[in-house]
């Protein structure tokens, strides 16, 4: 028995999540963004870029600011490849990390894959955070933060 959903609003269940990124992949991709409380970018050839969440990395400067790239992938099909691309676009960047949200869950190439590429040393807490990390639409829905959540209090206060 199929199930009609209309999408009207802010996911708030894997059903919605689901719905949403089947009728509109960049109202999709900018809904997780906003979930790890990012920035999402412009849809325009962003090279896997769908978002930045912006962390003070130094409590001697205010200005010193660092990023963590976030891409978004809401599709059934998933990689290692993807894990490499978003590890080419930190390294290509001026980015100290690199996010990559899925719809569904990563396989174990793609944790192994995430696990290569070290961790990031935060200056201002001494805490160590992977330098890319796999999170899934079901851990943000379920509010599972603990993946860093220190560095994403850091971004809002």
């Amino acid at each position: 028995m199929s199930k009609t959903f209309r999408v009207d609003g802010i996911p708030q269940d894997m059903e919605g999540a689901n719905a949403l990124a089947e009728a509109n992949k960049i109202d999709f991709e900018r809904w997780a963004v906003s979930k790890v409380i990012g920035q999402p970018t412009k849809a325009s050839g962003d090279e896997g870029i769908d978002g930045k969440i912006f962390f003070a990395r130094t409590y001697k400067e205010p200005l010193d600011v660092g990023i963590c790239i976030v891409s978004v992938k809401g599709g059934d099909n998933l990689n290692p490849g993807m894990v490499r691309d978003l590890a080419g676009t930190v390294s290509g960047s001026e980015s100290q990390m690199g996010l990559l949200i899925t719809r569904v869950p990563p396989s174990e190439g793609m944790v192994r894959e995430a696990a290569k590429h070290g961790s990031y040393l935060h200056e201002a807490t001494g805490s160590v955070y992977p330098k890319l990390q796999i999170l899934t639409v079901s851990q943000l829905l379920d509010g599972n933060q603990s993946y860093n959540e220190k560095l994403w209090m850091l971004t809002i206060s």
